[in-house]
Parts: structure tokens; sequence; C-alpha cells
């Protein structure tokens, strides 16, 4: 109605007939998308479009062409308007772009474009591989081909991307923020960027569905960088090198935050890893081998669950020398170890079937963190030296008690080892005492009676005239009972032993005045602190452990 009121209607806008044919063919199509753009055609390019139209690969050469001949060369833009569905003069098969042994000219850009499936194996690229936020609702095959390099963030890709045995030549491999629902096969292909002082690889925040492949030869130049990656399959990386570029660079392997469900398979590496970042990854499954790591590593958060495969078999030793390979910070104090890597390796080997392994990797960090290396003085810090100086001493101090006596708490039970000797060590002192006539009755009323007194005045514990109400002295209890510190076994009340007195002189009484009264005395109060001390570990030891089984 508001038409009509304006004075037209839709008839206004009907087309006068049907379009013909003729408009339709001489539609204008964008640059690029119609086949009279690369008029005429070379031989090759021929064969390719022939091939495309049946379905069939083609191979150009035998291998990969050292050099361009007209065999082998195809145009860039050429293969681009393949790879985009042709036109109506040039149909393409449901299998795509398959060509073996090309030379493609030019730079070969996919930028934004839908790609149903390409096969490009064994080609030598002159320029850039550019693929930024491109689509292939298939797999992309890049087999053997040799590449200046690949621009590809924000890729997606609904199969897999395969490059083996390739070359990535000048620039990296950029694959950034990419979604593949395959995989990823690099095996035996080499990522030359860092030659030139560029990233070897780039897959950070890529989200793989399937499994990553660095085996079999794998050569890397530069930074790999798997930083923020999440893998729903396993990350292996075997018989593989990866080698400091031309540019610095604080880790060869950036595997920050990267997340892998099943696996992460490390071992049989050409040379070992320098600069591994582990940090704040997680993974289930950790299979590795000594060897394969090298310096400079860090397990900031780093988390896995069990150990498989080769990395059982990794010693005790071995293992606590692979943590000890981390990076440290600058710190005066050495508790300053990060605990966390230490702490999550024991628990995997526990979980793993391996708790001998946990218990020696858990003393062997409770060692480190007492008895350390020595860290630098800052100049800042140089009026708490005599501080952080004993301080350290009476940590070390600790630490060797607790290594001693219950092996850090790993051991616990050594606590009772070592009061079993010390109590019959204790008992073989006293005995040799109260032959020595180093032991009596503590008992006022004993000496009371004259007629006692003379009788056992030679040797009180061998007297047989001690009245039976007074228990007879036993070394071995009387040891017991100076070592429990609760419990009365009615003899430490009823004997003790002589004191020798003090001298007039100071220097007398620290240097001149010592006998074996004064030993005996010393084992004495030895064995009440050691009773005492051990009882309370033994307390805090079984409420430790309560604790960390209801954990």
């Amino acid at each position: 109605r508001r038409g009509l009121r304006r004075g037209w209607c839709w008839r206004a806008f009907k087309p006068k007939g049907p379009i013909s044919y003729s408009h339709q063919k001489h539609m204008k199509k964008a640059l690029g998308r119609s086949l009279d753009d690369f008029l005429p055609l070379r031989d090759a390019e021929n064969k390719l479009l022939q091939a495309c139209a049946s379905g069939t690969d083609l191979a150009l050469s035998h291998g990969r062409p050292e050099q361009k001949t007209p065999e082998n060369a195809l145009r860039a833009e050429f293969v681009r308007f393949l790879a985009l569905g042709g036109d109506e003069s040039a149909p393409i098969h449901e299998m795509g772009v398959q060509v073996e042994g090309a030379w493609i000219e030019g730079s070969l850009n996919l930028d934004h474009c839908t790609v149903s499936r390409i096969w490009l194996c064994k080609c030598h690229f002159e320029k850039t591989l550019e693929m930024r936020n491109a689509q292939f609702q298939g797999s992309l095959h890049l087999n053997g081909s040799s590449i200046p390099g690949v621009k590809g963030d924000g890729l997606i890709c609904h199969g897999s991307i395969f490059f083996r045995s390739g070359v990535i030549r000048d620039r990296a491999c950029e694959l950034r923020s990419s979604t593949i629902y395959g995989g990823l096969e690099f095996s035996g292909s080499s990522f030359l960027g860092g030659q030139k002082n560029d990233d070897a690889l780039g897959l950070d925040r890529a989200k793989i569905y399937g499994s990553i492949f660095f085996n079999k030869n794998f050569h890397a130049v530069g930074k790999v960088c798997l930083s923020g990656v999440v893998v729903d399959g396993s990350l292996q990386i075997s018989q593989a090198s990866i080698e400091c570029g031309s540019g610095p660079s604080e880790y060869l392997l950036d595997l920050k935050g990267a997340s892998i469900a099943v696996a992460l398979l490390f071992r049989d590496m050409i040379l070992p890893v320098n600069g591994v970042n582990l940090e704040g990854a997680t993974v289930k499954y950790l299979v590795d081998e000594y060897l394969a790591w090298g310096d400079g590593l860090n397990f900031g958060s780093f988390y896995f669950e069990f150990f498989q495969g080769v990395g059982l078999r990794v010693s005790a030793s071995e293992r606590s020398s692979w943590l000890r390979k981390q990076k440290q910070s600058e710190s005066l104090d050495v508790s300053h170890v990060n605990a966390q890597p230490w702490m999550n390796v024991v628990n995997a080997l526990a979980r793993s079937g391996l708790p001998e392994h946990a218990v020696q990797v858990g003393m062997d960090f409770e060692s480190l963190k007492y008895f350390g290396e020595k860290k630098i003085v800052r100049p800042e810090e140089s009026k708490n030296k005599f501080r952080g100086v004993f301080g350290r001493i009476f940590k070390r101090f600790l630490g060797l008690l607790s290594c001693v006596l219950i092996g850090y708490g790993y051991k616990p039970w050594r606590l009772l080892g070592w009061f079993v000797f010390f109590w019959f060590a204790g008992g073989s002192f006293y005995w040799y005492a109260a032959l020595e006539k180093n032991i009596l009755p503590s008992a006022p009323l004993v000496y009371l009676n004259n007629e006692l007194s003379e009788e056992c005045k030679a040797n009180w514990v061998l007297c047989e005239s001690m009245p039976g109400s007074h228990s007879a002295f036993s070394p071995f209890v009387y040891s017991l009972d100076v070592l429990l510190p609760v419990v009365d076994l009615d003899q430490e009340k009823n004997w003790t032993m002589k004191t020798p007195g003090m001298k007039e002189k100071f220097l007398d009484e620290i240097f001149i005045n010592w006998s074996f009264e004064h030993l005996l005395r010393f084992m004495y109060w030895f064995q009440v602190i050691f009773g005492w001390g051990s009882g309370l570990i033994f307390v805090a030891m079984i409420t430790g452990l309560l604790k960390r089984q209801e954990r």
C-alpha cells in the first residue's frame, strides 16, 4: 500500500524476460577465477587440468625437481584456480588437485579460501605458501615438498596435514591458532627457519584433535613453539634433533601451557635438547629417556599423572638428575628450590607402581633442600651474611638429623632401628658402669642402714644383702626406662650414678675435670634427649602419614 501511494509497484522491478545463456556466460568473474585468465595453458598445466577432471594424480617427475623445466613448471595462480574448484569450463573432480614433482612458480596464496582437497607432494615452491584463515575440507598433503616458508595462522583443516620428509628452507612454518581435526605429521622433515634469525615452527594456541609426530630424523634449526597448544592425542618427539638458530632463544622447545590428553613421548633423540619449557603443561603419560633431555629445563607447574614405557626404566638417580637440570631462581636460601616438580615426580612414580623410586627421589629432594649448592650472596644482603651463615648451618644440621633418623620422613621406621641401637648401647654402657661401682641406689633410706651400707659399699649392684623390696638393677631395663619419656619401669627412680664434683677454677672445670663419670652422665643426658625427641618425631610422623593417606 505504501508503494501504491508513492506511485510504483513490484512490477517495476520485474525482469523484462529470463536472462539468456549468453548473458550468464559473459558475467564478469574475479581475477583468477576463470580459465580464460590463464590461456594459453602450458603442457604441464594441460595435463594437470585433465587429471583434475578425471580425479587422478599427475606425476610430472619422479622426485622433487632440482630446477624448473617446461615439463614440470606450474603457475601458482593456476594451481589456486583449480584448488578453488575451477569453473564451468574446467570442472574439478571430488578428489581435488593431485600433483607430484612440480615446480610451483610464484606465490600460492590461499588466504581466506575454502579448498576441498589438495595434494602437492615432492614439489618445489619458489615463494612462501600462504593460507591464513583458509579452510580445507579434506587433508592437506605436502609430503617431500620444499617450501621457503608457510604462513597459515588461523587455518582450519577438517582432515590431517602431512608434511613428511619435507623442507622449510628460509622462513618459519606458522600455524598459530589453527584448528586441525586430524593430526600433524612432520616426521623426517627439516625446518630451517632459524638459520635466518627466525623460528623453526610456530604452533602456538593451536587445537589438534589428533596427534603430532616429530619422528624419524626430524630436524629443526631454531625455536619450536607449541605454547598453549591443545592436543587430544599424543605428542611424539623421537629420533629428532632441535638445534639453536642464528638468533638468541631462551628455549628451543616451548610447551608452556600445553595440554596433551594422552602422552608426551620424548625419546631416542639424536642430540639432547637444551632449553625445554614445560611450565604449566599438562599430560597424562610421560614416556621419556634421561639422555633425551639437555640442560636449562623449566618444569614449573608441569603436571603429569603416570610414567609409561621407557619412562618406567629410568632409574631413581637419573630421575633426580633430570629434575636438577631445571633452572633455579637466584636466591640466597637453598630452600627456594621449586618443590612442585619434585613432588609431582614422586606422586607419579608412586602411581606408576614404583614406590622405591618415589622414596629415593623424595629423599634426594630433601637432601637438595638442606644441602644444595651454596648461593651467591648479593651485595645488599651482605649485612645479613652472618645470620644467613648460621641459619644455613642450623638448617643443614636439622637436615642431617632428619636424613639419618627417619630418611626425611620417607623411611620412618629407621627411627625404630636407632632406638633399639641406643637402647642396647646404653645398656652395655650401664653394665660396665655397674661393674666399675658407678651405679648407686637413689633411695636415702638405704644409706641410713649402717649394716647394709657396710656390706654393700664394695658394689651396690652386686650386693646380695639388698632388701627384696628394693628393685634389683638391670642395665638394659634401666637404659629402656631412661629412653622412654612417659613409661616408668621402676629403675630410674631407684638407681642413680656417681656425679663428680666441680673444680674451683673455670679452666680446670672445662679442660681438666674429665672422667668416666662425666661420660656416664653425658650418656644419660643423651638418652633422655633422644627419648623425648624420638617420641615427638614419631608422633609427628604418624600424624603426617595419616594426613597423607586421607588426602
